[in-house]
């Protein structure tokens, strides 16, 4: 019907991410008919991080992920992409005596 019914292409994106936003946001569906690439960006990045859309799905009751948008986060990282770049623990590293050096203080 919008297709049918609406002639401006500008007016057409806005509402294929109206109802992203409002309807589906956990899904890629509607951001695919956008045409203005600036507009079809911002759908996918409000598809892709559900934290923007989780209260809507939670009035409704639904889980972010159902509708084949992705899946929430746990929060925490994946097992070793902290990598050795990153700052020391707290408190800093522990210290170590290397031959010769009084680490008796």
């Amino acid at each position: 019907m919008i297709d049918e019914q609406v002639q401006d292409q500008t007016v057409k994106d806005f509402i294929w991410l109206t109802i992203t936003r409002e309807v589906d946001p956990t899904s890629y569906q509607y951001c695919d008919r956008i045409k203005e690439p600036a507009m079809a960006e911002r759908c996918r990045v409000l598809v892709s991080r559900p934290h923007l859309h989780r209260e809507l799905l939670r009035d409704r009751g639904a889980t972010p992920g159902a509708q084949g948008g992705p899946a929430p986060s746990s929060g925490a990282p994946p097992a070793g992409a902290r990598g050795a770049g990153g700052p020391p623990p707290p408190g800093g590293a522990p210290r170590t005596a290397t031959p010769g050096s009084d680490a008796g203080g």
